[in-house]
């Protein structure tokens, strides 16, 4: 896979986990591409690529999986109710550890640098 693939691989992935992040109370600009990343070191784009996609097979698919034990229309109704009102649902209970676990993941300090936006200026200045 080459450099190219992986940035649009990682914008893919991004744009996929974004309508998800709201809920998890983390800017959607967390998980965006600085508009020159193609610049940079192929080895920094491949840490992101591998972190994202990582991310996504794991702690993504379980949030997917956790919104579908409900319908979108009885997931909506829990919202205008109010999500505290069910949170002794078996399915709420479910939704809300893997939501717990995709934040604490994109949120870690050990996320790759690709997606640190003060080290992706620093290093686009050097070249």
């Amino acid at each position: 896979m080459t450099k190219h693939d992986k940035l649009k691989a990682i914008v893919e992935i991004a744009g996929d986990i974004k309508p998800f992040l709201r809920d998890l109370k983390v800017h959607e600009d967390h998980l965006d591409l600085h508009e020159h990343a193609h610049k940079l070191d192929a080895e920094i784009i491949k840490e992101g690529f591998e972190w994202l996609n990582k991310i996504y097979n794991i702690e993504f698919t379980a949030v997917k999986r956790a919104k579908n034990l409900l319908s979108p229309e009885r997931w909506a109704s829990y919202e205008l109710i109010g999500m505290e009102n069910f949170e002794g649902h078996q399915e709420v209970i479910i939704l809300r550890a893997a939501q717990s676990a995709l934040r604490k993941v994109i949120v870690c300090q050990k996320r790759p640098s690709l997606f640190k936006k003060s080290f992706v200026k620093e290093q686009l200045e050097k070249k």
